[in-house]
């Protein structure tokens, strides 16, 4: 979908501008946001990565599952990617046992 930049940009600043001559509503804007619980960009990223090495994993197996790896090329793979996994979610639930340097 295209949007027109100049349109786009009266409508930003139409906005903006209608915030700006309206303190109370610029007042109860800050106040919610400053009450709203703040997301961790790096707990979404880290979250996002471990999904995408658990889709890892389950391409390794598949791969393998139809003979596209030979065991040993599967095995040292399938180990570094749950050795990377283990240490995304160690940053998330910290074990005592982990072993990520």
């Amino acid at each position: 979908m295209q949007v027109r930049g100049d349109l786009l940009e009266s409508a930003v600043w139409a906005e903006v501008r209608s915030l700006l001559e309206s303190p109370k509503r610029l007042e109860d804007e800050y106040r919610r946001r400053l009450a709203a619980p703040e997301i961790d960009p790096d707990l979404e990223s880290i979250k996002a990565q471990i999904a995408k090495g658990k889709q890892t994993i389950s391409r390794l197996i598949d791969g393998y599952a139809e003979g596209l790896l030979d065991k040993d090329e599967f095995t040292l793979r399938i180990r570094r990617a749950k050795e990377r996994l283990d240490c995304l979610e160690e940053r998330i639930w910290p074990r005592n046992d982990a072993n990520c340097s």
